[in-house]
């Protein structure tokens, strides 16, 4: 197999999944050997609108991947293309071109859970050449029920995967967080992400202000994440008019999961619009905590309100605060979504959902090269 996308660094969500799936492909069964090329180039992968960088740089990075491309497929037996919104309509075409040149299988998984929204939002000729990929790939790997649901009617459930969120299961020595009585010290609560409006930084920083004076109860909470400079002056200024709230920096992705461990829970209150499943979400499973989220998106596919976590409307600021403090008041409850959370780890487990959607696009590619050989059919 040959499998084109972003390797680290960066460190951050998108390269480690992509790495991470590396490592798990590599330890398959499903596979007798694997060739990599690294498509990480920021404008390959970090593109959401349509404003795509042709610097002479990127320009010649693209060239690199598409000659090693030529060099490596003829020698696959199928491949997968990892990439953004972005990639699926600057180099998947391209590469898509070659590898049906050669008779080639050829998937295509993207990152993130706002395709939907890409496509109605950029121009026709985009969306033609977005259309023109996904309709001749052999299969289009999506993260979410909502994205599998919204290309179903287009492309068929013959050519869609879902291939959700995961995580590596060597953090499954923690347990979850059990508490025998109600709290009697302070619930610490921890933010990680970027700091952004989208991500309900500032929503969360109200709920924090409206606890600390209209309630009794004691909350702490820590930030962890990047804050971009357009943001930094305002987020700054709000956080010192806050009690109780710290920002800490950006953390290394291998430290999340056991700093998470340290806290009671997340709070995640999104309304960013191309949020998929969020790995945080994932990894507040493998820490054994609980999570306060947002009813938004694809995110009531991981969390369950009232069953492994809460769930408030986006932009909320009161119902945020009146969830955080029903978990810290009942003990019981809080026991109740820490286990069920932590059991739910097993479905986001890359050692499980790595090598089956490797053995999915097995028999699927050779039922479709069985196929192709019975019509001597030609792919344009």
């Amino acid at each position: 197999m040959l499998i084109v996308g972003p390797m680290p660094p960066p460190l951050t969500g998108t390269p480690v999944s992509f790495q991470l799936f590396v490592e798990e492909a590599q330890k398959s069964d499903a596979l007798s050997h694997l060739n990599i090329i690294d498509a990480s180039p920021r404008y390959l992968k970090q593109v959401t609108g349509t404003g795509l960088s042709f610097s002479r740089s990127n320009i010649s990075q693209a060239w690199r991947i598409i000659w090693d491309f030529i060099q490596k497929a003829p020698k696959a037996d199928r491949i997968i293309l990892f990439g953004s919104n972005g990639f699926a309509i600057s180099l998947a075409p391209i590469l898509l071109t070659i590898a049906k040149l050669m008779r080639k299988p050829c998937y295509l998984r993207i990152f993130g859970g706002s395709l939907d929204q890409f496509v109605v939002k950029i121009p026709f000729f985009f969306r033609y050449l977005l259309y023109f990929t996904l309709r001749r790939v052999d299969g289009l790997i999506v993260q979410t029920k909502l994205l599998y649901d919204y290309f179903l009617p287009y492309l068929g459930e013959k050519k869609l995967y879902i291939l959700a969120g995961y995580r590596s299961s060597e953090f499954r020595t923690y347990a979850p967080k059990n508490y025998v009585e109600p709290f009697h010290k302070p619930f610490r609560l921890a933010y990680f992400g970027i700091i952004k409006e989208e991500k309900g930084v500032f929503v969360l920083l109200e709920s924090m202000q409206k606890l600390q004076e209209e309630s009794d109860i004691q909350v702490l909470c820590d930030l962890y994440g990047s804050i971009p400079a357009e943001i930094e002056s305002r987020f700054l200024h709000t956080l010192s008019q806050v009690e109780g709230v710290h920002f800490k920096g950006v953390l290394e992705w291998d430290k999340v999961i056991p700093t998470l461990s340290t806290y009671d829970a997340l709070v995640h209150p999104t309304f960013y619009q191309g949020e998929g499943q969020p790995g945080v979400l994932i990894e507040t499973m493998m820490a054994g905590i609980p999570a306060i989220s947002t009813e938004f998106r694809s995110i009531p596919e991981v969390i369950t309100d009232g069953d492994n976590g809460l769930l408030v409307p986006p932009g909320d600021t009161t119902a945020l605060a009146d969830a955080i403090s029903r978990l810290y008041r009942d003990h019981k409850l809080y026991n109740r979504l820490a286990e069920k959370n932590w059991n739910m780890q097993k479905n986001y487990d890359a050692s499980c959902l790595v090598p089956s959607i490797l053995k999915q696009i097995n028999e699927s590619s050779n039922d479709s090269v069985f196929s192709e050989l019975q019509s001597d059919s030609t792919y344009f």
